[in-house]
């Protein structure tokens, strides 16, 4: 960057790594005596501060994968795996994308809704041993039918 010295350039390297102006201002070689009165001084600085807010920046853009990131590139994988006619490729896409969009639950999914809960489960919860036994003579007895079947 034009009109950044090799000592300027440091401070703000050491600065953007440590956040401590005071701390920088020494590790780049400027006076512990006025290193706080050197710092303030060069955070001020246009071209210091321009190199601080670019790195900051480059920073935050490789850090910013979000869903609609993961949404984009799955977009890509389809529409690749169509040109190549893989199969494979194009069902795992599209079951990414059902998943990163809610669509796809795996057996249970369990969300808290206005302070109740409510579990949705999956095919793979059969009843207990014996309870489709109790739940007849349960309802047997209740409709007033002898375990025998007679009515009474």
């Amino acid at each position: 960057m034009a009109g950044l010295t090799p000592r300027k350039e440091n401070f703000a390297l050491e600065y953007i790594r440590t956040g401590s102006a005071k701390a920088s201002a020494i590790a780049a070689g400027y006076s512990a005596k006025s290193a706080g009165t050197s710092a303030a001084r060069l955070l001020k600085d246009p071209v210091v501060k321009a190199f601080i807010d670019a790195a900051r920046e480059r920073s935050l853009a490789v850090g910013a994968y979000n869903a609609d990131q993961a949404m984009r590139e799955l977009d890509d994988v389809i529409r690749f795996s169509r040109e190549t006619k893989n199969a494979t490729a194009y069902a795992r896409a599209v079951e990414l994308k059902m998943r990163q969009a809610g669509l796809l639950v795996e057996r249970a999914d369990v969300r808290m809704l206005g302070g109740f809960q409510v579990k949705i489960s999956g095919i793979d919860d059969p009843a207990p041993a014996g309870a489709e036994a109790a739940t007849t003579i349960a309802a047997a007895a209740v409709h007033g039918v002898s375990s025998g079947g007679s009515v009474e």
